[in-house]
């Protein structure tokens, strides 16, 4: 381990990272560590199996599991928004590497929490999207009270084809109908 720590003190010329034996020095051993425990060695074959995302995302602390939200790449952060505590789910929309299209995704997601649908919906960023505003709208999964405020900033041809939807309240329909019925006589 000395010798790889050498070689990075040769690669970068920096030579306190070898000299040091504080809470730095600590600190890159458990990261090392780690690494190491990310491939297991089948004893019996002596082969190497290195573990896919999930299996290492199971293994993880809630605390690193959101350090992996916030700073993962897309797969890690579709990986996460499903994840049962609320925290975790809440990182990803907070990332800041989050794009439209994976919001969008997450708005018409059937699977995710209500709680992230609210979450959405109060980030002036995200409703300011028009596309967002439909996927949220359409998702039965978005909680009714911001369905109907949504409903009321949307197109006329919109609203037409939400008030056939068989896929939302009965309720947000009705309403989707009336306002198309304003609109047109207007």
């Amino acid at each position: 381990m000395n010798e790889e720590l050498k070689d990075k003190e040769d690669k970068t010329g920096d030579s306190e990272v070898s000299s040091y034996t504080g809470p730095k020095q600590e600190y890159i051993n458990r990261e090392i560590q780690k690494e190491e425990e990310i491939e297991l060695i089948d004893e019996e074959k002596g082969e190497k199996k290195v573990l896919s995302l999930y299996q290492r995302a199971q293994a993880m602390t809630v605390p690193e599991k959101i350090q992996l939200a916030l700073k993962g790449d897309k797969e890690a952060r579709d990986l996460l928004i499903r994840d049962s505590n609320k925290l975790v789910s809440t990182a990803v929309i907070k990332s800041p590497k989050i794009s439209e299209s994976e919001i969008l995704q997450i708005a018409q997601s059937t699977s995710v929490d209500d709680e992230i649908l609210r979450i959405i919906t109060r980030s002036r960023e995200w409703m300011s999207k028009y596309k967002i505003k439909i996927k949220l709208v359409n998702n039965a999964k978005t909680p009714l009270d911001i369905s109907m405020k949504i409903i009321n900033s949307l197109r006329d041809r919109d609203l037409r084809l939400l008030a056939k939807s068989k896929n939302i309240s009965p309720v947000l329909a009705t309403k989707a109908k009336k306002l198309s019925d304003q609109k047109s006589k207007r």
